[in-house]
């Protein structure tokens, strides 16, 4: 058996698993699932060889020889794990109405109050805004390089928050310990909303590559936030901040309780608003179901445009 086919198999699965993260969102597998997930494959080689000699009469040594493209085999076995690993417990006939049933259903499984958000409304307008995104080159290199960029990090905070059981819960009465996690997560999902609302003001404007979007780093928050609020087609999306000071005071560490009167302060340079515990759950709530919508982007895209490739 070929040791140099079984490292360039295990370098591309490994490669593909940990992209299939990255578009996900958030770290459906980790490292050590990804090498054992890898070793499984491995696993199949006397298999595939046997199935090499039947169908082309070659062996595993023979494909030494033979040049392959890596993009083009990373891709065909990123969409086999998409669809062996996580659609195969989505209904469907196809991959692509498995695909959606994935794409809509994500990251609410568990979530006992996401029908009291606009999360249909959010993802609605995700899909109707970005429905031709795939066959859109620029499209797809600049979320392509938005996800190198900052892919890692917003990766690790969904799957954070994703670990937090009690506050995807809808519990009767709110305590101090679910306030304090809900401004935890508050912080966490600000972050991440301004990126994507960065990277949906770059779409919306055609922007072709990263170092447009990089631009944007220094545009001041507000800038972005006005214009797709004043858009009927974006405005959706910046509903959970309904005035920059919630964003300013979330960035800035500038939320407290008020501990008397269970309510939240939001300080700014704007000025300060007061939400009670309830309302400001309700916010928590709101933002990371835009959040958790804007975080598919890279599905719709990404997923879509390797699917017509395969295709």
């Amino acid at each position: 058996m070929s040791s140099k086919v079984e490292k360039i198999l295990d370098t591309i699965m490994r490669d593909a698993l940990a992209e299939i993260n990255e578009i996900l969102g958030y770290e459906y597998l980790e490292k050590a699932k990804i090498e054992e997930t890898s070793m499984r494959f491995l696993d199949f080689m006397p298999f595939v060889e046997r199935v090499l000699k039947e169908k082309r009469g070659v062996t595993l040594e023979d494909l030494e020889k033979e040049s392959y493209d890596y993009k083009k085999v990373k891709k065909a076995a990123l969409m086999g794990m998409l669809h062996g690993l996580i659609l195969r417990e989505y209904e469907g006939n196809t991959f692509d109405e498995k695909f959606r049933n994935y794409l809509y259903s994500s990251g609410i499984e568990n979530c006992e109050w996401i029908t009291k958000t606009e999360y249909v409304t959010y993802y609605k307008m995700l899909i109707k805004n970005l429905s031709s995104a795939a066959s859109n080159i620029n499209m797809i290199k600049l979320v392509n390089g938005f996800i190198e960029r900052e892919g890692k990090s917003i990766v690790q905070a969904i799957t954070k928050i994703r670990t937090k059981g009690k506050f995807f819960e809808d519990p009767s009465t709110m305590d101090e310990i679910i306030v304090d996690e809900h401004l935890e997560i508050f912080r966490e999902l600000g972050a991440i909303a301004e990126s994507y609302l960065k990277l949906i003001y770059a779409i919306k404007y055609d922007f072709s590559t990263i170092k447009d979007l990089d631009k944007l780093q220094t545009t001041d928050f507000y800038k972005v936030w006005k214009d797709l609020k004043e858009d009927s087609n974006f405005s959706m999306f910046t509903k959970p901040f309904p005035n920059t000071i919630y964003w300013n005071a979330s960035k800035h560490n500038k939320c407290k309780k008020i501990v008397n009167s269970n309510a939240i302060e939001f300080r700014s340079n704007n000025g300060t608003r007061i939400l009670s515990y309830c309302d400001f759950i309700s916010l928590v709530r709101e933002l990371y179901a835009c959040t958790l919508v804007l975080t598919k982007i890279n599905l719709v895209i990404r997923v879509r445009s390797y699917s017509e490739e395969q295709g």
